[in-house]
Order: C-alpha cells, then structure tokens, then sequence
C-alpha cells in the first residue's frame, strides 16, 4: 500500500510537472499567435494604407488623363483651324488685293474727274477775267 501510495504521488508529481510544462509551452504558443495576429493586423492595416493610397492615385490619374484628353481635343479643334485659316490665306489675300486695285482705280478715276474739273473752273475763271477786262479797258456805251 505504501508502495501503492509513492507511485500514486510520483506519478502525481509527473503530471504536475507535465501540466505545468504544457501550461509554459501554452503560454509561448498564445504569445507567438498574439505575436503573429499583431504582425498580422499590421500587414493588413499597411495593406489598406496601400490599397487607399492606390485609388487615389487612380483617380488623380483618371483626373490628369481627362485634362489630357480634353487638352488634346482642343488642340486639335486649333489645328484644324490653323489648317483651314492657311488653306483661305491666298484667296483672302486675292480677294484684298483684286479690293484694292479697285479702289486705286476709283481714286485714280476720282483724281482725273477733279482734275477735269479744276481745269474747267480755271477756265472759266479765266473766261471771267478777261470779261472782266475787256470791260474795264472799253468804253461804256451809251
């Protein structure tokens, strides 16, 4: 009974110990998953840092191409413009130049019809004066 009663106590004391042992690699294993789920929760925070930082990039990008897009657009309506105000360029000049050959031919037309005219208001200018002495040099008649 005695022998009974050690082996029941050693046996006791083996499991204390194996309890206690498993209880300090419990602790270990419960700090290291406290550990992982930390590290864990970390990846996944710096991992929806990222994701946010990512669309809004995207959206600044969708912003600036938009911009670009619209910029290009109106580059080419300006272009196109350009073009179209070259291509009119030689026909405006033309139409200008043909205006005003007609206009110096008017003003030239214009000059010879004054020019006429002063001659003649010489003339007659002239016709007066001579009226005008004639009438001063005769004798009136009576």
């Amino acid at each position: 009974r005695n022998r009974k009663r050690v082996r029941l106590v050693q046996e006791a004391q083996s499991l204390r110990e194996e309890l206690n042992s498993a209880e300090e690699r419990l602790q270990g294993l419960a700090a290291e998953a406290s550990a992982e789920g930390s590290a864990a929760q970390k990846r996944q925070s710096q991992h929806q840092q990222w994701a946010q930082r990512m669309k809004e990039e995207a959206a600044n990008t969708r912003s600036d191409n938009q911009r670009l897009e619209r910029s290009l657009q109106m580059a080419s309506i300006d272009e196109a413009k350009a073009a179209e105000v070259s291509k009119e360029q030689p026909r405006r000049e033309a139409e200008t130049l043909a205006r005003l050959r007609d206009d110096s031919r008017r003003l030239v037309e214009e000059n010879a019809a004054m020019e006429n005219q002063v001659l003649a208001g010489r003339a007659e200018l002239a016709a007066l004066r001579m009226v005008e002495r004639q009438r001063k040099t005769s004798p009136p008649s009576s």
